[in-house]
């Protein structure tokens, strides 16, 4: 099953040299990066990411065009972006009853200097469903005259919670990985020459996670029991206004509350989240807020993660979160978002009066996939004491402001571990 198609027609042009120079005999190289993320057992994001580096050490300077379709009708475009930035023009229109995409920029590369378009999507029915097990299957052809240095293609699975993914059977070569509780598979290729195709399959299965429907059965019957006991013995209800909230696929209870809570801020929103990967819930939902006069800070992750390997750690960029951090850059003013690569918590407070504490990272999944809980609450006191604790948050030694230069991994990183051995900000 072919899931895109791309690079279906393309366009060059090469300067100063010669007018009919291709992009290898320019001396810039090509790698392709195809990301796929999915949120549920079919459906969920992908990410192309196309980087031009110039081999030479001299300048070159480069005006490409190219576009491609989006074979499936219900793959959506979410987001485009170059790294640096203020290069790309890019369109998306229909011809012929297809989607296309097409992009255009011209560069001068400094020598040994790299240049990334970033291509975020959403799509639905990613895999196959086939005698009670699922299929990913991905076909990527080179339609260029020239070499793909690299091509890698991964798809990552759901995050396991009350069930599991057993991985049954993938092509020769790929590697398999554990990420965050996530199991990733990945495929590389390194020269696709022209006119060839480069073919990936996946299969897997879902299991229930006994001991997590176990844990999750006995803390349901702990609270049932509380909740039971309180009113058979004849304790003192408390009068502050409470509700327990739960989050299950198809249950809008939560995310109705939360947006309840931010339609009604009148002061100042304080939120901490380790991720936020759900950018048009945040544009459409916490913007408007901001843009009317309602101070909103949130504290979040970098743009990397911490990958341990035995006694060492080495730090790599997690790609939908530097996703949100940039929209972020240009949506809010400046001092909106902070960063801590210790955060954990899950709290959004309102105007210091309003509280809700849960499980749910500020995602597409936490919002509306996974099993979550989560209690709200409208009491001062507490709400009080959450804004203190988001004050010592904000302040903390180790939380440092997103910049233009902070959302790279490699500076943020070390930003943060220079301030925690101070102990102090600067």
């Amino acid at each position: 099953m072919r899931i895109l198609y791309l690079l279906a027609s393309i366009l060059l042009f090469a300067a100063p040299v010669s007018a009919a120079e291709t992009v290898m005999e320019s001396g810039v190289t090509e790698e392709v990066a195809i990301e796929y993320d999915l949120h549920t057992l079919t459906d969920g994001s992908i990410l192309l990411t196309y980087t031009f580096g110039n081999t030479k050490d001299t300048p070159v300077f480069l005006n490409y065009s190219f576009e491609f379709f989006l074979k499936r009708a219900n793959i959506r475009v979410l987001e485009v972006s170059d790294t640096p930035a203020g290069s790309l023009w890019y369109n998306t229109f229909e011809r012929e009853g297809e989607k296309l995409l097409t992009f255009h920029f011209e560069r001068l590369f400094s020598p040994r200097e790299s240049y990334r378009i970033d291509i975020g999507l959403a799509g639905e029915g990613l895999t196959e469903r086939i005698d009670g097990r699922y299929r990913f299957r991905d076909i990527e052809g080179n339609l260029k005259e020239w070499p793909i240095r690299r091509l890698e293609i991964s798809v990552r699975l759901p995050r396991e919670g009350l069930y599991t993914y057993e991985i049954l059977k993938v092509d020769p070569g790929a590697g398999i990985l554990e990420e965050g509780g996530r199991k990733r598979v990945v495929w590389g290729r390194e020269f696709i020459m022209p006119g060839e195709e480069f073919s990936v399959l996946a299969e897997y299965a879902s299991r229930p996670n006994l001991p997590a429907l176990v844990a999750a059965l006995l803390v349901f019957a702990v609270l049932a029991s509380a909740w039971v006991g309180y009113f058979r013995y004849g304790r003192r209800r408390l009068t502050v206004p409470r509700e327990f909230i739960k989050n299950i696929p198809g249950d809008s209870t939560f995310i109705a509350r939360l947006e309840e809570m931010l339609r009604g801020a009148q002061v100042e929103v304080l939120i901490t989240s380790p991720w936020i990967f759900y950018v048009d819930w945040i544009t459409g939902t916490i913007k408007p807020l901001v843009d009317r006069g309602i101070k909103v800070r949130i504290v979040t992750w970098p743009s990397y993660e911490r990958v341990k390997f035995g006694t060492r750690a080495e730090v790599t960029e997690n790609k939908k979160q530097v996703f949100a951090l940039r929209r972020f850059l240009t949506m809010f003013p400046p001092e909106t978002i902070r960063m801590n690569d210790n955060v954990h918590a899950k709290m959004v407070v309102v105007d210091r009066k309003e509280l809700l504490v849960s499980s749910v990272n500020l995602t597409q999944t936490g919002l509306w996939e996974n099993y979550e809980a989560g209690v709200w609450m409208r009491d001062e006191a507490l709400a009080g004491k959450a804004a203190e604790y988001f004050e010592e948050l904000w302040d903390a030694p180790s939380t440092i402001p997103l910049t233009w230069e902070t959302l790279d991994p490699g500076k943020a990183s070390r930003l943060v571990e220079e301030r925690k051995q101070r102990g102090r900000l600067p």
